[in-house]
């Protein structure tokens, strides 16, 4: 290196090379000494503070020290000035050797306290540290790992601070999740229960996850696992063998979780169906024909359960409607009846395809065309109705009659893929179609569920007041003996598409569009019950969960529910087209409709922020939805 600086003779330039030199060590000396005297001064005003906070806490009794690192240093805790147990917690770091700051940026290694912001440490870490008298590794008490441990134990201040700003979410551990399925093996009828995971959040083992987080992360990535359940008795108590632990049951072995149909439920079911429909002829003042097609209400799969329990109300009702189609019953009756009679076992229903199209004929040849191939259809052998032995004979007359079949559904390796194709299809099939644009932009009216017509009443206001309060309190009553099989509830943002529609809706599609469009708002404007709703939408793909979104936003007004629900299909096809990765919950965004609500507007209402809901409400749908709310909450429904 050349340290010449202008000097001609070697001996100047020697010189003037010590001469630098020396000054390179002063400085660097001094800087080292006023480096040193920082710290020390920064320690000892921190040793003033403890000593401070020691001698102004009345309570305070000496401790051992816990809270220091290897070189006898306090450690820094900052906690929120709003938190409630800031000042327990305060007293028992400073009595344990601990200093609780006020300014969390006044040293990078601050250790923050909370028991619900994410990236902190639990205060549990300090009462398990205080009882049992040491230091305990704080990572078993972070959401975030970090690496502070070895900072205490070297004694080393890590270059960036502690605590970071994170994203705000946490993972599941291994295990939480085996928590989880301990739990849902010891309660295995309340897998699909909204309670149930909500009350799972409350456990300790689960803290920081909510219990749609739980549900879901128990739907797409545990229930594989479950493998078996612990076997319970009548009242509902795990039984253990004679050795104290719990029994185990495999999944196939268990009736509450998968039981298979019977020829006797079926012959059950055909038979209630029979009974069914001969009231409703009775009541509705027509003719009973046992061959006539049967659409049961939702009454009357919930009686169904009340008389065969072991089938729940939605098994019913799928066995009905994939099962059952026009004659099917009566055809069944007699096939169950002579294998009684011969003392032969008979068979269950086999599937059917309940959404089997076909083609309408427009001209008389294709009339003429369409006898013709039926007259060549082979019989079924012994009139057994939709058997087992029949599925031949099915297959041979689908395929002459140029009948629609839907393809089976997807494995679960390729469902996601599938279920991109068959929106994709939605999409298609919409942009083919002549949609009429007034079925997708209606105004919205004020026709609520419709209930029975009451007697021809006068005109005064006194009657028209009575009469609009029976309806209300119908619509309550409606609501209030179908929503405990399906919770009144927004879908959570958490949601997976298979929240808001099953495999119908994508046989739906396959269907003609325009059509079925349509039907979505002659469903909501020929709707008379809730019941009714149910069914119908039920029947096209809607979840029940979806549906009770869908009754929730707009109070029951079944003119808004018909609009939302188109444009939850038009969001549908865009959710495909423009941006597949994005939240499902935004397909239920419908944007500033009058009259329809969402959980922030619900959530101004209850706080009585009227000044910000009059942006998007009028007083008179304010007023309306108070009333909403509160008969809600006096049937025991919100």
């Amino acid at each position: 290196m050349n340290f010449s600086y202008g000097f001609n003779s070697d001996a100047a330039e020697a010189a003037a090379q010590a001469a630098v030199l020396h000054q390179q060590l002063q400085n660097t000396r001094k800087a080292h000494v006023q480096q040193a005297q920082q710290q020390q001064q920064h320690h000892q005003n921190l040793y003033q503070q403890q000593q401070h906070q020691q001698q102004s806490n009345p309570y305070y009794q000496h401790r051992n020290v816990i809270f220091a690192d290897k070189q006898n240093r306090s450690l820094l805790f900052y906690i929120k000035p709003n938190d409630p147990l800031k000042s327990k917690y305060k007293n028992l770091i400073i009595q344990y050797g601990g200093v609780v700051i006020d300014d969390p940026g006044a040293s990078t290694t601050t250790i923050y306290l909370s028991n619900t912001d994410p990236l902190t440490t639990s205060f549990k870490w300090i009462d398990d540290s205080i009882a049992q008298n040491t230091l305990l590794p704080m990572s078993a008490y972070q959401i975030d790992n970090s690496s502070f441990d070895d900072m205490i134990a070297l004694g080393q201040i890590p270059d960036e601070p502690l605590v970071k700003k994170g994203k705000g979410t946490s993972r599941f551990t291994p295990e939480q999740d085996s928590y989880i399925i301990e739990q849902i093996r010891a309660n295995p009828t309340l897998r699909n229960s909204h309670k149930f995971f909500d009350k799972l959040s409350t456990h300790p083992t689960l803290r920081g996850h909510t219990g749609n987080s739980i549900r879901s992360r128990y739907r797409r990535h545990l229930s594989k696992d479950l493998i078996y359940i612990y076997k319970q008795g009548p009242d509902g108590k795990m039984i253990k063998d004679e050795n104290g632990e719990y029994i185990k049951v495999s999944l196939e072995q268990i009736e509450t979780l998968k039981k298979k149909f019977t020829p006797e439920d079926d012959y059950q079911l055909c038979m209630e169906a029979v009974q069914y429909q001969r009231e409703k002829c009775e009541s509705d003042g027509r003719e009973f024909d046992i061959n006539d097609d049967i659409e049961p209400t939702f009454s009357f799969y919930n009686t169904m359960y009340r008389k065969n329990s072991s089938h729940s109300v939605h098994s019913w009702r799928d066995r009905f409607r994939r099962h059952v189609t026009r004659g099917t019953i009566p055809k069944y009756i007699e096939y169950y009846d002579k294998c009684i009679k011969d003392k032969v076992q008979p068979n269950v229903l086999t599937r059917l395809n309940k959404y089997t199209e076909k083609p309408k004929e427009s001209t008389e040849s294709q009339a003429t065309e369409s006898k013709t191939t039926e007259s060549k259809a082979t019989e079924p052998k012994a009139t057994e109705p939709n058997v087992t032995e029949s599925t031949a004979t099915a297959s041979k007359a689908t395929k002459s009659t140029k009948t629609k079949v839907i393809k089976p559904k997807a494995t679960k390796k390729s469902k996601a893929k599938t279920d991109s194709n068959n929106l994709k299809k939605l999409n298609e099939e919409i942009n083919k179609s002549e949609i009429d644009d007034s079925l997708l932009v209606r105004q919205a009216g004020d026709q609520h569920i419709e209930v029975p017509k009451l007697a021809d009443l006068a005109d005064d206001s006194q009657d028209k007041e009575e009469t609009q309060q029976t309806q209300k309190t119908d619509i309550f009553s409606q609501l209030q003996s179908q929503v405990p099989n399906c919770e009144l509830k927004y879908i959570p943002k958490e949601a997976d598409l298979d929240d808001l529609i099953n495999d119908e809706f994508y046989e739906f599609i396959d269907s003609d569009l325009s059509k079925q469009i349509e039907s979505i708002v002659r469903i909501s404007d020929e709707s008379k019950t809730v019941e009714e709703l149910f069914s119908k939408l039920g029947k096209i793909g809607f979840t029940n969960s979806l549906i009770c979104h869908l009754i929730l936003a707009t109070g029951c007004d079944t003119k808004l529910l018909g609009i939302i629900a188109n444009i939850f299909i038009q969001n549908l096809r865009d959710y495909v087209t423009k941006d597949y990765d994005k939240p499902t919950f935004k397909l239920l965004r419908f944007g500033d409709i009058p009259g329809v609500w969402d959980d922030n507007l619900d959530f101004m209402l209850n706080k009585g922020k009227f000044d910000q809901l009059l942006q998007y409400q009028s007083r008179i749908a304010i007023d309306q939805r108070k009333e909403f709310l509160k008969g809600l909450e006096m049937f025991g429904l919100d």
